[in-house]
């Protein structure tokens, strides 16, 4: 997988996501640990291709939805929005 360092800290960089990384997140959006703080979204199940169809709906609108990837090891560790941008 190439991810690209569109913003780059000391740890970790943002990405544009990926339809490889559909895999992840799902996983992620079916983890209640997880979930939970985002509130009754939390139990809803999703599927690997509902979550490719949100990530290829993302990249299409060009959204400020981001990967968030080790700087070291170019692994997935997380996802992130950035909101207010000017």
């Amino acid at each position: 997988m190439t991810y690209y360092k569109k913003l780059v800290g000391e740890k970790c960089y943002l990405s544009p996501p990926s339809l490889e990384d559909a895999e992840k997140w799902t996983e992620w959006d079916n983890d209640l640990e997880v979930t939970i703080p985002m509130g009754e979204e939390a139990y809803t199940p999703f599927s690997l291709d509902k979550t490719k169809e949100t990530i290829s709906d993302l990249i299409k609108k060009k959204s400020h939805v981001f990967s968030i990837i080790e700087l070291e090891t170019d692994k997935l560790i997380g996802r992130c929005m950035l909101f207010g941008m000017d």
